[in-house]
């Protein structure tokens, strides 16, 4: 593995994306794990924890019910109905 940073710097104002970090080694485009942060370094480490997530079915598992739950503003069966759906979309 090859990791490579950019930095990128967004004309937006929060900075927490100004840089990036792939696998230079693997990365194909949109859907490759990529790593953000203010500095090269957080960068870097977003990525290794993305890659992580991709190859632990636990913690896959786990990031997608905790998005769907925490993304749904309707009633407790509207919730588990959203993380079913995310569930069932990731195969899992």
């Amino acid at each position: 593995m090859r990791i490579r940073t950019e930095f990128v710097h967004p004309p937006i104002p929060d900075r927490r994306f100004d840089w990036t970090a792939i696998d230079d080694d693997t990365y194909d485009g949109p859907g490759s794990p990529i790593g953000f942060g203010p500095t090269a370094q957080a960068a870097i480490d977003d990525f290794r924890e993305a890659i992580e997530l991709r190859y632990d079915p636990v913690t896959v598992s786990t990031a997608i019910a905790l998005h769907a739950w925490s993304a749904c503003t309707g009633t407790e069966f509207d919730c588990r109905l959203a993380w079913a759906n995310a569930a069932r979309a990731h195969g899992l």
